[in-house]
């Protein structure tokens, strides 16, 4: 059975989100986690900030478009249909969520984000899968 986590950020600035998002990906992984984000240019984007931020770290990624082993994958709209855990930065529900072990939503409080955030809920719930929701205090 599939867990789905929404972590829900307490702001919308952008630069909490990537904060946080860096946060997730320095947790205890199992397996290959695959990043879902709107687009490849997104991705790209995504990418060239890992190697920038955290500067005392390294995150281990690739783009998966580059087919690159990796324990951190990174894609556009066009994700695997299963994996281990799948972080969904896309804005749409991810059709093969069920194929994934972890599926965590990442949100902020945009209103646009909070809006389709609930849409996916609620698809989650059709499912079958209740979600836990996670609201971090500091990001």
């Amino acid at each position: 059975m599939t867990r789905v986590c929404f972590h829900v950020l307490p702001t919308q600035a952008p630069a909490a989100r990537l904060r946080y998002l860096i946060h997730l990906l320095n947790q205890p992984l199992s397996g290959t986690c695959h990043l879902r984000l709107p687009d490849e240019a997104a991705a790209q984007r995504l990418d060239l900030q890992l190697w920038k931020i955290p500067a005392e770290s390294f995150l281990p990624h690739a783009l998966g478009s580059e087919h690159l082993p990796a324990p951190i994958q990174l894609w556009g709209a066009d994700i695997p249909c299963t994996g281990d855990t799948l972080i969904n930065l896309h804005p749409d529900f991810p059709e093969h969520a069920q194929g994934y072990r972890t599926v965590i939503e990442l949100l902020d409080q945009s209103p646009e984000l909070i809006e389709r955030g609930r849409h996916r809920y609620k698809r989650y719930k059709a499912l079958g899968i209740t979600p836990d929701v996670i609201k971090p205090q500091e990001c």
